[in-house]
């Protein structure tokens, strides 16, 4: 269903921000893959489902320069939760890097420059800015851009 949804959107193009399993989908809906069990897939040193801290900030990714996360969050770090045991694997021809954790996880995407007319808008995370935003406003930016995107006429 959700993939069917997202064929949708790509034929009828609106902006769209993915979050945890969105980013995921949107990645494997244009040809990418998944750790389908990141653990056992891909161990590392950043424990990735933590559930039990999901409102709490766990680990800190890097935002690649010049992209549009860069210019949302305007800082190089950024502190996320992470609630989720699968991640991209191989990332889809489409999409970019824009966040990264220490380990080598995925946490953030956006289109490449020659596929950006694809949606009018798009960002990926991997992370949930929506349990964080109230006690780590960065969060919020994220959204802000969102739904400026959403906006006629912006």
């Amino acid at each position: 269903m959700e993939l069917t949804l997202l064929d949708e959107l790509f034929r009828h193009p609106k902006p769209l921000l993915a979050i945890c399993r969105g980013h995921q989908l949107v990645n494997v809906a244009l040809g990418g893959s998944l750790y389908v069990d990141l653990p056992s897939q891909r161990p590392g040193d950043i424990p990735h489902a933590q559930m039990s801290r999901r409102f709490e900030v766990v680990h800190p990714v890097e935002i690649v320069p010049d992209t549009q996360a860069s210019a949302i969050y305007r800082t190089k770090t950024l502190g996320v939760n992470s609630t989720h045991h699968q991640a991209i694997h191989q990332l889809a021809d489409p999409l970019r890097v824009t966040l990264s954790a220490a380990d080598g996880v995925i946490e953030g995407t956006e289109l490449r420059a020659e596929s950006a007319g694809l949606l009018p808008w798009f960002a990926s995370v991997q992370f949930h800015p929506e349990r964080l935003y109230g006690t780590h406003p960065e969060h919020a930016r994220m959204f802000r851009a969102f739904v400026q995107a959403c906006t006629p006429n912006r």
